[in-house]
């Protein structure tokens, strides 16, 4: 048995195991790679992307990692089901689960990050197309995500976003869309409008959004302004800025915007855009512009103060601020030719002329400042001023616009002559000459001579005023040998007049001269016959030459035998004007002569019954010659000679011809005896004597009497007396020219006396009465020295003061009460001031009248202050100096005296040579030829050129004296300023025999000038404030500057500024109201450089009234401010 298994078995073992080896060895290989292609098949979609395959022999392993179980189930049993796989092992991992679900796109230095979870790999393949090449990937799977296709549109809308930043942060939690970032472009930041404007996939929440505008590098902003249209470019931060930029822009302005919205503004960047746009706004024109830090504005502005608005805005900013010059209204230009050059003043239109005026020599153009609107060829009109004012030794030039004006004094004869071509050729193009008044070199003594000869030749020599003056002279003369006058200044008044009058005497002449001498005239020669005598004395009669100080001597021929005329005794003569012109002469004359000139003189209609007559009274051929050109002008009237008394009535059609006429008549000879009835049509009835008087008692009434030349006169009089206890005026014409004047002035006199009378009795005005102290004198003369003729021709006759003065004690010193006030009462409303009357008479001081009667000003000149504004008049306190001890007057028995006080005019008295020197002493003061001044020829050679020196050196005092006491010269007084002392001195320094006179020139003190000026300021000042408020009112403005620079003069001195109120209103109301208006007061003057240690404000509300709350005027007078200066 065993032998047939070893014989069969063995072999048949071996054959099964070796063919089943051979089997596996042949076959096994092949069958795992087919089952593995079939199987890899099954799960090649890309929802198996995750899962990766392997086998053992037909045993299948899945790995990977998936994110729901569901999935590994599914790719299982697709493995399983493949035939030929014996088993499937599952070694998938299952991905995290998170929620909320995350995704994540950042953008940082332009490059996309992708993170976070996917909740399959289809998906990332899906996510990295839409993201775009260089997308970097870095998310995973994760489970929990939502709805697939949910979620994949929410990762499309969130990457729509994360492609247009350069930097940010795009998330989703779940379907919660977070976006925050920076745009990488403008027009990214565009695009991202338009997607954050488009709708939002379905369940997709936006949670946040945020994106910035685009960085910008530089950051720029950029304003232009025209005046009309505003244009804003650049970049900004927000639409909100936009917004407030374009509100600042003023209604009417056109406002383009490009601004595009970036990110990258600098620190501040609204603020300053907002300051620099507020202040472009200001200006004309210009632009602003802002780069990273750096900021800018320029342009022109319309004004100075517009400027200044702008350049202190923008003071605190570190803009840099380029402002051109401001444009002016009123373009203008001034030159000062004086001693030491050519001071400018104005505007140039830039700093290249500025310099090159400042280059040239003797030219100060320190004062001009640049400014806009300067008319064509304006420099050329400069250059035409100052090559005038080169040549002047003194002179004024000016340019408003597009006109010139010079004036001045030409430095020599040479200088003179190229002016006057210069100015003949006219100003440059396009500019025009309009006023021109250059003089002539100075003479001294201005000289001139005209001669006659035997043979009829005549001759000039000497000075003449001007080139036409001597043309009139030579055209008056029948030939002409010689002319060598030169032209100069200097000469006497009316010179022209004069001369040619004269040389019409000359001519009648058979040989003479008219010369004169630097101080007066003169004409001398011979005739042959008695008739060129008559002739001659007759034709020098009718020019009214010798009432003007001529000299004439002209010798005669021999005495001839001629027929003796009867003796008339009475001597009558009379001329008589009827309504239609004509003209009849009844009576006797002296000569034949006379008596044809008279006739001729008439005119065509006129009846001659007059007779020859001896006995004809001293005088009589100029009073008749006078008399008749002053019948001539009446409209009808009789001329006549009577009982040895002349007379002339008539009738003309106003006062002023009246005026006119009687001082033609007073020229032409002596009217002190005649009787004068001249009825004006505009006037109330003549009387004759016209009288007038004014009786204070000692009880302080007046008692008036006499004439006046209106009711409104009768009644303004009894108010500015006060207490009158009669008053038996009429109304009656005749009254001498400033009469008005003159009587105001004697009432204001008489308030300062106890008693006393001021009259005019027909003939001349005077005052006598009894003051208190000398101070009351004094006061008196002072309102006397007010009147028409400053005085001069006033009979005075004061008693002694029945007081001494009293010792005098320091007093804080306030600023004067201004003459001129709007309290003016309504009566009389119609009364004007007379022809060369002051406009305001000066404010009486309290005197025992006074109490019951309101202070009266002059006649109402101005309208009161309108509604909407409150006046705070200006009133400076009188001023009350210390006296120091007195000491022994020194008594001067001047025979010449020349005065000036304080604010006032030079005033003359005494005697002068010649009426020339008269009337050259008037020009000097700047007035009218004093009358108190009498011809003298016994005063000293030198007079004329040692009064003429002191006058001149007077004028440039503040106040002084001087005169001739016997033969010594004295001169004292006070200058305001350094200047003025050396200028006065200079002026002396013309006098020969200065070391023989006693001179004493002294400064003023600071509060002095102070004074001086703030009175003289507060008589044509006032401030103004807004309505019910302590804002001064922008007129007032120029006031307050002017103020500031008079107290600058006095350093050291306390300045009280005191608030005055009306009684509207209540008290409290009233005293903050006067508090706060004096405290503006002061704070403008601080602002102005007034050191705040010396200013003090004080408010007294309505407590100290100066006049009667009830009644407009009044009211207005008590809101007022005050100014108290003292030395302390």
């Amino acid at each position: 048995m065993s032998g047939i298994f070893l014989r069969w078995g063995v072999p048949a073992f071996v054959t099964v195991i070796g063919g089943t080896v051979a089997a596996v060895a042949t076959s096994g290989s092949a069958i795992p790679p087919d089952l593995a292609s079939r199987t890899s098949a099954v799960i090649d979609g890309p929802e198996f992307e995750w899962a990766k395959l392997s086998f053992d022999m037909r045993d299948a392993t899945i790995t990977g990692t998936a994110t729901t179980q569901s999935m590994i189930d599914e790719a299982v049993a697709k493995v399983a089901a493949v035939h030929g796989v014996r088993s499937v092992t599952s070694k998938v991992v299952l991905a995290e689960h998170v929620s909320p679900f995350p995704f994540i796109a950042t953008v940082e230095g332009g490059v996309l990050t992708l993170s976070g979870g996917l909740p399959d790999e289809e998906a990332r393949a899906e996510i990295l197309d839409i993201a775009g090449e260089g997308a970097r990937d870095e998310t995973r799977l994760m489970s929990g995500a939502p709805n697939r296709a949910n979620w994949l549109a929410a990762v499309d809308y969130a990457l729509g976003y994360a492609r247009q930043l350069d930097e940010g942060e795009v998330a989703l939690a779940d379907l919660n869309l977070t976006i925050s970032g920076r745009a990488k472009s403008p027009d990214a930041y565009a695009s991202l409008a338009g997607i954050g404007a488009a709708a939002v996939p379905a369940a997709v929440t936006v949670a946040y959004r945020e994106v910035q505008p685009a960085l910008v590098s530089p950051f720029e902003w950029r304003a232009e302004y025209d005046g009309r249209k505003l244009s804003l470019s650049g970049a900004t931060p927000s639409e909100v800025l936009i917004a407030e930029l374009e509100a600042l822009a003023p209604a009417g302005t056109s406002v383009s915007t490009s601004l595009v919205l970036a990110s990258g503004a600098p620190t501040e960047f609204a603020a300053s855009a907002k300051l620099l746009l507020e202040n472009l706004l200001k200006l004309e024109s210009g632009s602003a512009t802002i780069s990273d830090k750096t900021s800018t504005l320029a342009g022109s502005p319309a004004d100075a103060a517009a400027a200044e608005s702008v350049r202190v805005a923008m003071t605190p900013s570190a803009a840099a601020v380029t402002l051109g010059p401001p444009l002016v209204g009123e373009y203008w230009l001034s030159a000062e030719r004086g001693a030491n050059g050519i001071v400018l003043d104005g505007f140039v239109p830039d700093a290249a002329l500025r310099d090159r005026l400042e280059a040239l020599d003797n030219v100060d153009a320190a004062g001009l400042e640049l400014g806009r609107g300067a008319p064509e060829r304006f420099e050329s009109g400069i250059d035409f001023v100052l090559e005038a004012l080169r040549r002047m030794s003194e002179g004024h030039a000016t340019i408003q616009g597009t006109v010139i004006t010079v004036d001045g004094r030409a430095a020599t004869v040479a200088d003179f002559a190229a002016i006057e071509t210069r100015l003949e050729l006219g100003a440059p193009q396009g500019l025009i000459l309009a006023s021109t008044t250059v003089k002539p070199p100075l003479a001294t003594p201005f000289t001139f001579a005209a001669e006659k000869t035997a043979t009829g030749q005549f001759s000039l020599s000497g000075y003449v005023p001007g080139a036409a003056v001597r043309k009139a002279l030579v055209a008056g003369l029948p030939a002409v040998a010689s002319d060598t006058t030169v032209i100069a200044d200097g000469n006497p008044a009316d010179f022209e007049a004069a001369a040619i009058k004269a040389l019409g005497v000359l001519q009648l002449l058979d040989s003479g001269k008219v010369s004169y001498d630097g101080a007066s005239w003169s004409l001398n020669g011979a005739v042959d016959t008695p008739q060129e005598a008559f002739a001659a004395e007759s034709a020098f009669a009718a020019t009214g030459l010798r009432t003007a100080g001529w000299t004439y001597s002209v010798s005669l021929p021999g005495a001839a035998e001629t027929a003796a005329l009867p003796v008339v005794d009475p001597y009558v003569w009379r001329a008589q004007k009827s309504a239609n012109g004509r003209i009849a002469f009844t009576g006797f004359l002296p000569t034949e002569q006379l008596k044809r000139y008279l006739a001729g003189h008439a005119g065509a209609n006129v009846v001659d019954g007059t007779a020859l007559g001896a006995g004809a009274p001293e005088g009589f051929i100029p009073a008749a010659i006078g008399g008749l050109d002053a019948l001539l002008g009446l409209d009808e009237g009789t001329l006549a000679l009577s009982a040895g008394s002349w007379s002339l009535t008539g009738k003309l059609p106003t006062t002023t011809g009246r005026y006119e006429l009687e001082t033609a008549l007073r020229t032409a000879t002596d009217t002190s005896a005649w009787h004068v009835a001249i009825q004006a049509g505009d006037a109330a009835p003549v009387v004759t004597p016209f009288v007038w008087s004014a009786v204070r008692a000692a009880d302080g009434s007046f008692a008036l009497s006499g004439y006046v030349p209106t009711e409104e006169v009768r009644r303004f009089a009894a108010v500015r007396a006060g207490k009158v206890s009669s008053d038996t005026t009429l109304v009656g014409s005749g009254e001498p020219q400033g009469f008005i004047a003159d009587s105001l002035a004697g009432l204001d006199a008489l308030l300062k006396l106890e008693s006393g009378e001021v009259k005019y009795d027909g003939k001349a005005w005077s005052i006598a009465g009894q003051p208190l102290t000398p101070a009351d004198a004094d006061a008196a003369r002072a309102a006397v020295a007010t009147a028409s003729d400053g005085g001069a021709a006033w009979i005075e006759a004061l008693a002694e003061p029945t007081q001494a003065a009293p010792e005098p004690a320091p007093v804080t010193v306030e600023t004067a009460e201004p003459a001129t006030t709007e309290d003016v009462p309504a009566e009389p409303a119609a009364l004007e001031p007379e022809p060369g009357t002051a406009a305001t008479e000066p404010a009486e001081e309290a005197g025992p009248a006074a109490e019951a009667t309101p202070a009266v000003e002059a006649p109402p000149a101005a309208e009161t202050a309108p509604a909407e504004q409150e006046v705070a008049v200006v009133e400076p306190q009188p001023a009350v100096e210390p006296q120091p001890e007195p000491a022994t007057p020194v008594v001067r028995n001047y025979l010449f005296d020349a005065k000036k006080s304080l604010g006032g005019p030079i005033t003359f008295s005494g005697a002068v040579p010649a009426e020339p020197m008269r009337r050259h002493l008037a020009v000097i003061a700047g007035g009218e030829p004093a009358e108190a001044l009498t011809i003298s020829p016994d005063l000293p050679d030198d007079f004329v050129t040692n009064a003429d020196a002191g006058s001149r050196a007077l004028a440039l005092l503040a106040d002084g004296e001087f005169g001739l006491d016997g033969d010594r010269w004295v001169f004292s007084g006070r200058a305001e300023t350094e200047e003025a002392k050396q200028a006065a001195l200079t002026a002396l320094a013309a006098v020969p025999t200065l070391d023989q006179w006693d001179t004493s020139v002294t400064l003023l003190p600071p509060l002095d000038v102070c004074r001086d000026k703030v009175t003289a300021f507060a008589a044509r000042n006032a401030i103004v404030f807004q309505s019910g408020s302590a804002r001064i009112a922008d007129e007032s403005v120029p006031a307050i500057d002017e103020l500031a620079g008079y107290l600058g003069l006095c350093p050291e001195a306390t300045v009280n500024v005191e608030g005055h109120t009306d009684a509207d209103g209540e008290d409290e109301a009233n005293l903050a109201l006067s508090v706060s208006r004096a405290e503006a007061v002061v704070d403008a003057l601080i602002l102005r450089g007034i050191g705040p240690e010396r200013l003090y404000a004080i408010g007294y509300g309505e407590s100290l009234p100066v006049a009667s709350n009830e009644t407009r005027a009044g009211k207005q007078a008590n809101r007022r401010i005050v100014f108290t200066l003292a030395d302390e």
